[in-house]
């Protein structure tokens, strides 16, 4: 039994060290994608309700949701205007509304909603997982069953 103790720590302890190394990669992979980017703002002119992906119809994951169309000036004299790919129900009566856009430089047609809470969902979820999972491993950890002895 106290074997069985020793393995179930081990693979709480190395699920949650190796969640918390993929969160700090993904945290990484994030902070380095998005600062060598242009940060601008737009303007949500429409909504659409659609589905991410077209393609997988049959998918229950692929729920039709509503997608912002956003407007934003690359240049002063220049408007361009993209349908966002994130989906959220919370845009459905979003018109007017400002968000934060990200593009790389010199391209303005791959721009993209950049959103702190998405991102922070992204490698958030994964940290904290890993931190229940180590937080559990000490909990089951095996105690030593060692007396203290007296010492002189």
């Amino acid at each position: 039994m106290k074997r069985d103790g020793k393995v179930l720590y081990y693979i709480f302890l190395s699920l949650g060290i190796v969640m918390m190394l993929i969160s700090a990669a993904i945290f990484y992979y994030q902070y380095r994608s998005t600062s060598n980017v242009i940060h601008t703002t737009g303007i949500i002119v429409d909504t659409e309700w659609r589905r991410g992906n077209p393609n997988a119809i049959g998918s229950k994951r692929n729920k039709p949701t509503w997608h912002p169309v956003v407007a934003f000036r690359p240049t002063p004299d220049y408007t361009l205007i993209f349908k966002s790919r994130a989906g959220n129900a919370l845009y459905e009566h979003s018109e007017g509304e400002t968000v934060d856009v990200i593009y790389p430089p010199g391209q303005p047609h791959k721009a993209k909603i950049h959103s702190r809470w998405m991102n922070f969902f992204k490698w958030g979820f994964v940290g904290l997982i890993g931190i229940v999972f180590t937080a559990a491993s000490q909990l089951i950890r095996p105690r030593s069953k060692k007396k203290p002895g007296i010492v002189q």
